[in-house]
């Protein structure tokens, strides 16, 4: 039996895929058998049969819309806003000096959701 099911946020956990890419959120849309399963990328919709043994789950918040508030772990002092998606990242708006920047997933600081 497969450990994912239809509509279960997923992303990569090995660097193997390019469309899929490490750790870019997608969407499972079919459960093909108990090793592969077709998912939906979150920022351009292509679909693509993948080996479930190469996904993890994807918590909700750190599945990104434009607008959203992100950090970088390498420079935490800097707040940034998130654009879109890239291919090994994701591009963010420096909110002190305007620019657009290439965070790399694994250095993405994700804000709660939750606010007072």
């Amino acid at each position: 039996m497969n450990k994912f099911k239809e509509g279960d946020w997923v992303r990569a956990v090995v660097d193997r895929y390019s469309r899929t890419s490490y750790m870019k959120p997608c969407k499972v849309i079919e459960v093909m058998d108990k090793y592969t399963i077709k998912v939906e990328t979150c920022d351009t919709f292509e679909r693509w049969e993948v080996e479930s043994k190469d996904f993890g789950y994807c918590p909700l918040n750190h599945i990104l819309h434009e607008g959203d508030d992100v950090g970088n772990k390498r420079y935490p002092d800097i707040e940034y806003t998130f654009v879109k998606y890239g291919i090994y990242g994701i591009i963010a708006r420096n909110k002190i000096l305007g620019y657009l920047e290439t965070i790399p997933f694994e250095d993405i600081m994700y804000q709660s959701r939750f606010k007072v």
